[in-house]
């Protein structure tokens, strides 16, 4: 990956402390910047509780987009498009 990474993502409840242990041990060891963009995602809910498969309330997308359709749109929205990336 190299020293500084372009994009690092994860949920808000891993900013404190998970990421920031993250950049101080990077940042430490390399004396370089650990990333230049972070994207933090909120929480999924579901009936008023936050997702998570500790719980068992969570939804595969066969559940969540049962047609086949509706799976391939779903694909379509958040898969990036190879011609897209290519340089």
């Amino acid at each position: 990956l190299g020293d500084t990474i372009d994009v690092h993502c994860g949920g808000i409840d891993l900013k404190f402390p998970h990421h920031e242990n993250e950049i101080a041990q990077s940042e430490g060891a390399t004396g370089k910047p650990f990333c230049n963009c972070w994207l933090h995602n909120g929480f999924v809910n579901i009936n008023d509780q936050k997702m998570s498969k500790s719980k068992g309330n969570f939804l595969t997308l066969r559940a969540a987009c049962p047609k086949p359709d509706e799976v391939r749109a779903y694909r379509y929205l958040v898969v990036p498009h190879s011609t897209e990336i290519r340089s």
